[in-house]
């Protein structure tokens, strides 16, 4: 042994990698022992690995600490590094341990104040003294309650009590996956190791006796017992068709953790729990990594299960570990699931991570020949050895096993012969080159050759694909930084400045990519996915304008790659997705045109790529939307019929789609939003039951989504807003008590929304349309005007707010003149004509503002005609006729095409002329030029609207008989009902 000095000038950075993980494995193992309580001192250490002793001793002042922390537990007194059962932590009485990890003891626990058991993980006071401890747990903490989903163990809440970190989640029935897969290989019937590496056995309550979860069709979880030997077909089938349950459920809850941007990293059977009921549940998110944390890990950094990791992540390469990795964890884990033998079998952790990219897996089929080929195909895709191999998304790995499961054709295909080959040649490169230097026989040597040749190029090839993917996969990181994690982060209480700060982050990526890649037609496709990204970005801050051309010009991109390559499904996909984004952008802006010819030839290119490429629940997503924004742009149109078809194929393909993942948030989300799309348009046609139950189903949804995630704003935003719909529909059915009601509910949801996240605009909006709303409702009610008056500055005050940070918002703008005008109506109700005056003014500048920025938008423009009518009504009833004629000239004047609204703006102005006859002919002053200028401009209007081509009838109208005594009004009758009707003769007359 070297000499103490010798010892302490040791350097672990200078032993190969693989005695550098040895004496880490060592050390990791001494720490759990100590963590359980173990009698392990540093002397039986040195003793237990004598060849090691010289470098272990380096350690030993360093390990101190957490040997003293243990030394009480083992001599039987006190354990001071972990809280005792009986002891309380906040609001939290421990009852008893139930498991431990490398990031914590997990507790039974009671929380006092509710009265409900929960699970407690409870940070170790010895990590309590380092930072990056501390950082990691709470890092936990949050990704696991980021990652809302119900396969996904709820968090419950976090804090700190007496220095001692903890946080709560929902206590599990059940067991891990771990203990099954023990039973299943024939180990000793003992119970799971309570501290693993990296792990812990999160929120699970142990039981006396193991359960097993039955296949479908079962009538109890005690009815059937997985096999544990193996053997016959049909027992083989039916245990591949329960683990492959397992998985479907495992695989859509990482995807919706991916989804909310979190990567779990550490996938493995002892991480996923399954309840009494056979349902599967993710858990400890130690070691997951999400985007506002990358500072806690670095490349280099190899951080998760090493039997379980990806090669990327096995190897250090940080920036090459994305969702995939979680994708091959849990192929790995289902291999072992369904042949209980591990994929390494035979390797140890140290040499399959050194080894790992030169490990040749063996088919399932090997270790157990009745496993299905499909599921056999879609687990070794899960396991492809590069990220690219693999499943794109967690969701698509799901997509696969259902569609086993179903007897459907998988999506995933076997690796061609060719494929096998080069992947063998890049394994074994030393055997090939020792083949090759055995010039003897000429024929072994010439093979030899040709394979060498063939794995040359293979590296290659290799790198080339680890080039373009860490690209994509840095691009895709973006995408979901900026935009995906953007939306997300509106979920969270005050994160609308962090939300902001990604979206400009992310205009600064896109528009390098778009600056290096505008001049090689090689990254034309890059170049418009980047303006393309530039345009939803720009539009989610509000830059509408700007967000129009980089939508438009991304379009014009793909349609000529379309043009030019008019077989590649990915351009033809690309292509309806930005025709779609150009379109609804368009249709926001008031272009109903153009932007319905788009979503058209979206739909179009839709439907040749399920012809071509087959249904896939993407493809039905995009369908959906542009079903969805076809329905809205119709709407806003007027066009409220086809509106209602394009809304009733949306929401039938949601409701596939939540069908087939029923607890999958985004489609429920989607869902919900479809059907109060659809509700809207069966409200307009006047079906007011149709659209409650539309508004109904809706609310149901976004309540279940609230209960998985109570404190998710966009939840509570999204069921705010239902709230809203429904109340709408009952004040049309005139029910105002309950629309109150209703609206004060979205309220109360809004206001604490508004309290937490101030920066946030939308809450802002929000919760100005409610108390318009409620204004509206509380004018219909016994002594309500004033709590409507009140409701109705609420409103006005929220809106200005949004105003001063987007002076140029049309919706913003268009919203405050609706409040002013309803404010003035009840000013005016009130014999407050003053106030009345100077609130329709502001309506109709507001109004006028909007429809100048909006260009042509009709129902901003009906909006704006309104206001002009209730104008010139109010002006008409104080006598000042001249201001009622011009107000209502002004009204006229907005629709120079339309012969309906023409012809009501000559009756409101022939109602306007009459009443200024009578005021004169009451008058004992001189007679008034009013009363024949308004007729004037009544018969002017008619003229105009014959042009536009009303009915000839329609002048027969009962609004119009004061001016049937008049030469022009029967000049224009004759001509309108005689046989040479022209428009030039109407128009000269």
């Amino acid at each position: 042994m070297k000499s103490e000095a010798g010892a302490a000038s040791f350097s672990a950075d200078a032993l190969p990698p693989e005695e550098q993980e040895r004496i880490a494995c060592i050390l990791d193992e001494y720490l759990a022992a100590v963590e359980r309580g173990e009698p392990m001192t540093p002397a039986g250490l040195l003793a237990a690995h004598p060849d090691d002793a010289s470098r272990l001793q380096v350690y030993l002042s360093g390990l101190q600490l957490f040997h003293a922390a243990a030394a009480p537990a083992a001599n039987g007194g006190p354990i001071i590094d972990r809280p005792r059962a009986g002891r309380t932590i906040g609001d939290y009485e421990l009852l008893r341990e139930i498991g431990r990890g490398g990031m914590g003891v997990v507790y039974d626990a009671l929380q006092r104040s509710l009265r409900r058991r929960v699970a407690l993980k409870v940070l170790p006071v010895t990590s309590s003294q380092d930072p990056r401890h501390i950082a990691r747990f709470k890092n936990e903490a949050q990704a696991a309650a980021q990652a809302q989903h119900p396969h996904i163990v709820p968090v419950y809440g976090v804090g700190e009590a007496d220095g001692v970190h903890y946080y709560a989640m929902q206590l599990i029935e059940g067991e891990s996956l771990a203990c099954y897969v023990r039973r299943g290989s024939q180990a000793a019937d003992q119970p799971a190791p309570s501290t693993l590496m990296n792990n812990t056995q999160t929120a699970w309550l142990p039981r006396a006796q193991p359960f097993s979860i039955p296949p479908s069709g079962a009538a109890a979880v005690g009815d059937w017992t997985p096999r544990v030997a193996r053997g016959g077909i049909l027992e083989t089938k039916s245990h591949v068709e329960w683990v492959a349950r397992l998985a479907v459920q495992a695989a859509r809850g990482l995807h919706a953790a991916h989804e909310f941007g979190v990567i779990h990293r550490d996938v493995k059977p002892s991480n996923l729990l399954v309840d009494r009921s056979g349902k599967l549940w993710i858990t400890d998110f130690g070691l997951a990594r999400m985007r506002e944390a990358e500072a806690l890990t670095h490349t280099g950094d190899i951080l998760g299960t090493m039997r379980y990791m990806s090669p990327e992540q096995a190897l250090g390469r940080t920036a090459l570990v994305d969702h995939r990795t979680d994708v091959y964890s849990l192929g790995v884990t289902i291999y072992e699931l369904a042949t209980f033998v591990h994929p390494a079998e035979g390797a140890g952790d140290v040499q399959l991570f050194f080894e790992r990219t030169r490990q040749s897996y063996r088919p399932l089929r090997h270790w157990e020949p009745h496993v299905p080929i499909d599921f056999e195909t879609i687990v070794l895709k899960a396991m492809g050895e590069f990220p690219q191999d693999r499943y794109a998304t967690a969701a698509e790995m799901a997509d696969d096993l259902e569609r086993f499961l179903r007897g459907e054709p998988i999506h995933a295909c076997r690796p061609s012969l060719a494929t096998r080959a080069a992947k063998w040649a890049r394994r074994h490169r030393a055997a090939v080159m020792t083949a090759a230097g055995v010039a003897a026989l000429a024929f072994v040597g010439m093979a030899a050759s040709v394979v060498m040749i063939a794995a040359e190029k293979a590296n290659v090839v290799a790198e080339s694909e680890l080039r373009e993917d860490a690209l994509r996969v840095t691009r895709e990181a973006l995408d979901e930084f900026t935009i995906l994690y953007g939306e997300q982060l509106a979920g969270i209480n005050g994160a609308e400045g962090v939300r902001r700060q990604a979206y400009e982050r992310g205009i600064a990526y896109y528009e390098e990519v778009a600056r290096q890649s505008a001049d090689d037609p090689r990254l034309a496709a890059d170049y418009g996915m980047a303006v393309g990204k530039l345009g939803t970005i720009k539009a989610k801050m509000g830059d509408d304008r700007h967000a129009l051309e980089l939508l438009q010009e991304a379009q014009q991109k793909y349609e000529r790659l379309h043009a030019e390559e008019p077989d590649n499904v990915d351009y033809a996909r690309r292509l309806a997705l930005s025709l779609n984004n150009y379109g609804l952008q368009l249709g926001k802006m008031g272009q109903s045109a153009a932007a319905l010819d788009c979503l058209r030839k979206a739909a179009e290119l839709q439907a040749e790529l399920e012809l071509t490429v087959g249904e896939s629940s993407d493809l039905k997503s995009d369908v959906a939307a542009t079903q969805s924004n076809l329905g809205m742009v119709l709407s806003s149109s007027g066009n409220r019929t086809e509106a209602a078809a394009h809304f009733a194929a949306a929401t039938e393909l949601q409701w596939e789609a939540l069908r087939q993942a029923p607890d999958d948030p985004l489609a429920m989300r989607n869902l919900a939003a479809g059907l109060s799309n659809l509700g809207a348009q069966q409200q307009q046609h006047g079906k007011l039951a149709a659209a409650a139950d539309s508004f109904k189903k809706a609310m149901e949804l976004r309540q279940q989504l609230l209960a998985t995630a109570p404190l998710n704003q966009s939840y509570q935003a999204e069921l705010a807003r239902s709230l809203n719909n429904y109340g709408y529909t009952l004040s049309l059915a005139e029910d105002w008590l309950s629309a109150e009601k209703h609206y004060q509910a979205a309220i109360d949801f809004q206001e604490q929304l508004v309290a937490a996240s101030p920066q946030s605009l939308q809450h802002l909006r929000d919760v100005a349309v409610s108390y318009n709303n409620l204004g509206r409702v509380q004018t219909q009610l016994p002594h309500g005007r004033q709590a409507a008056e009140k409701s109705f500055n609420q409103a006005l005050q929220r809106q200005l707010k949004v105003l001063e940070a987007e002076p140029n918002d049309v919706a913003t703008l268009s919203h405050l003149g609706g409040v002013y005008n309803n404010l003035a109506m009840l000013q005016e109700a009130d014999g407050r004509p003053v106030d009345a005056e100077a609130s329709f003014k502001q309506a109709i500048a507001r109004q006028r503002q909007a429809l100048d920025l909006a260009g042509e938008h009709r129902f901003i423009r009906q909006l704006l005609s309104k206001h002009y009518y209730n104008f010139a009504e109010s002006l008409a009833n104080r006598g000042r006729y001249a201001e009622a004629r011009q107000a209502a000239i002004e009204r006229r004047d907005l629709w120079p095409h339309d012969a309906e609204l023409l012809l009501s703006a000559a009756e409101q102005l022939a109602a306007v002329s009459e009443r200024a006859r009578r005021a004169g002919a009451n008058s004992a002053t001189a007679p008034s030029q009013e009363p024949e200028a308004a007729a004037v401009a009544a018969v002017e209007s008619l003229r105009s609207a014959m042009v536009a081509g009303l009915d000839a009838s329609k002048l027969n109208s009962p609004a119009l008989r004061t001016l049937s005594t008049r030469q022009d009004f029967q000049r224009l009758s004759e001509i309108a009902s005689g046989e040479h009707r022209t428009s030039q003769n109407l128009a000269r007359e």
